[in-house]
């Protein structure tokens, strides 16, 4: 997907003025949208108990975390 998505925007743009620039940018701003995005989630790889707590919060009905919490608290 990623592949087609780049392929299809400098098709997209192959014959824009300034599509270095333009796409130069929006690769910049990407790249800092996904550090963002990892800092936040770094937050919860801090140690299994950590983690497993997070994904019970955010699962429903999810017996491999409760199984691997227990494991990470005894």
């Amino acid at each position: 997907m990623f592949i087609l998505t780049v392929w299809g925007v400098y098709e997209l743009t192959r014959h824009w003025r300034h599509n270095a620039t333009v796409l130069s940018l929006a690769a910049a701003a990407a790249l800092v949208l996904c550090m963002a995005l990892t800092r936040q989630q770094l937050g919860y790889w801090q140690d299994s108990e950590t983690l497993f707590r997070y994904t019970l919060k955010v699962t429903q009905n999810n017996y491999i975390a409760h199984d691997s919490l227990g494991n990470a608290v005894f």
